[in-house]
């Protein structure tokens, strides 16, 4: 009797075993396609972004700072225009461009995007 109450306990602990290794398995294969549904949500997001879209704007109407930013965006800026900060009392700084006070430069050949958003905003202006 004790020799099948081992072998009945030995088979159950196995089966529990075998439940176990399902469930990790299950676990496993969910987080894998969890990863890759996130993977595919994150690329369908980047082809849907506006800077991937080719869209029509005929009818889109700027603000002057707009204006200016898409000019030194798509390098239409020649070297003599000057730009300067709206607020004298501010300053600004990347690495190829600084601004401080009254100052007045002309936009470096390749200005960074933190630069023309800057324009965009309005914190820095034709001078």
């Amino acid at each position: 009797m004790a020799k099948k109450n081992e072998a009945r306990s030995q088979e159950v602990e196995a089966k529990e075993q075998e439940a176990k290794a399902q469930e990790e398995a299950l676990t496993q294969e969910k987080q894998s396609e969890a990863r890759s549904k996130a993977a595919q949500e994150r690329k369908e997001a980047q082809e849907g972004s506006f800077f991937t879209q080719d869209v029509e704007n005929e009818n889109v109407k700027l603000s002057e700072s707009e204006k200016a930013a898409l000019e030194v965006a798509q390098g239409e800026v020649g070297g003599e225009v000057k730009y300067k900060l709206k607020d004298p009392e501010t300053s600004y700084s990347d690495p190829d461009f600084t601004l401080a006070g009254d100052q007045e430069k002309p936009l470096p050949e390749d200005p960074s995007t933190e630069l023309i958003a800057r324009i965009r905003s309005g914190f820095i202006v034709k001078a």
